[in-house]
């Protein structure tokens, strides 16, 4: 295919997981819409990821690039490479142990076709070996999203999502090099510089909980990660209320729940609710609040007034 007929790349990281990608490598093969590429990077993997794809590559019915990082350098680092070799003038992103519904790419340059945009976000399945439900993106069930709304309360996940490439290069837009909060600070940075952002209420991405991603990994629990990832947040994206609601989420309840998994000891949790009212004190009065599940708002009352030892019982419960 020549670059030119290219309207959007896929990008997707691997790392010792070929074996999950069945499923995604499946879903690719059978689009029928073919203005798209796709972009695997292999950070390295020690499972043969790269030579069991590069092998299976000979079926492949789709435009793709096959890349390996000369050193594994994590997911972040993998889908910045990823932007810099990619040909489209939009980008989205896929988990390999994830895929995609049959049509993903007609609907998306469909959207496009119809109306360019900024950023689009679409609605998605969450699977497991024993179960599979829908999904909102969005609490807000408008097509047009404003910005400030989209920043308070997207997910931030990068995939889920599809990207203006300009934008990212325009605004010098990279993951941080974090072992996780790297996507949430991707996305949140890019919504910020964004305008006229879409929202489709269809399910177009099937998120597999797998187990053993980096994700549900307890080895990898560091505040130092959130800490990290809203820091280049505020650095590139206006105060506001919906900062405000981005620091709730993403940085108080986050690390206040990473620190009761880790058991530390109540008065350092007591301290650092302390310190983020010092930061936030009108916190608690955040008109995206409303928002917010009912489980979550909860816990957030429950540190507002530090009843730790109940909010450690929830978040091991919840475990």
């Amino acid at each position: 295919m020549k670059k030119n007929n290219i309207v959007i790349s896929a990008i997707i990281p691997i790392y010792n997981n070929f074996s999950l990608m069945r499923p995604l490598l499946n879903s690719l093969n059978v689009q029928k819409n073919k203005s798209f590429e796709i972009i695997f990077i292999d950070d390295c993997s020690s499972d043969d990821s790269y030579k069991f794809l590069k092998k299976e590559a000979n079926n492949f019915k789709f435009n793709f690039k096959l890349l390996k990082n000369k050193n594994n350098c994590g997911p972040g680092t993998t889908r910045n490479i990823g932007i810099e070799n990619c040909n489209g003038e939009y980008i989205t992103f896929i988990d390999a142990d994830d895929y995609i519904i049959d049509d993903f790419f007609d609907n998306i340059i469909a959207q496009i076709n119809e109306s360019s945009f900024d950023c689009l976000i679409f609605d998605y399945f969450k699977k497991s070996n024993s179960y599979e439900r829908k999904v909102d993106s969005f609490p807000i069930k408008d097509l047009y999203l404003e910005p400030l709304d989209a920043l308070a309360l997207s997910n931030g996940m990068c995939w889920g999502k599809v990207y203006r490439k300009k934008i990212i290069e325009e605004n010098n837009i990279v993951f941080p090099k974090l072992m996780r909060s790297e996507d949430l600070a991707f996305v949140k940075v890019y919504l910020s510089k964004c305008k006229k952002i879409i929202y489709l209420q269809k399910p177009l991405y099937y998120y597999f909980q797998n187990a053993q991603s980096i994700m549900h990994n307890a080895n990898t629990l560091d505040i130092n990660n959130n800490i990290n990832a809203f820091n280049y947040i505020k650095k590139n994206v206006d105060d506001s209320c919906a900062l405000e609601m981005v620091f709730i989420r993403e940085y108080l309840y986050l690390i206040v729940q990473i620190m009761s998994l880790l058991n530390r000891d109540n008065k350092e949790i007591k301290k650092f609710i302390s310190d983020c009212n010092y930061i936030y004190p009108n916190w608690t009065k955040n008109k995206y609040l409303k928002y917010q599940p009912k489980y979550l708002n909860f816990v957030l009352n429950l540190i507002k007034f530090k009843f730790v030892f109940l909010i450690k019982m929830i978040f091991k419960l919840k475990k």
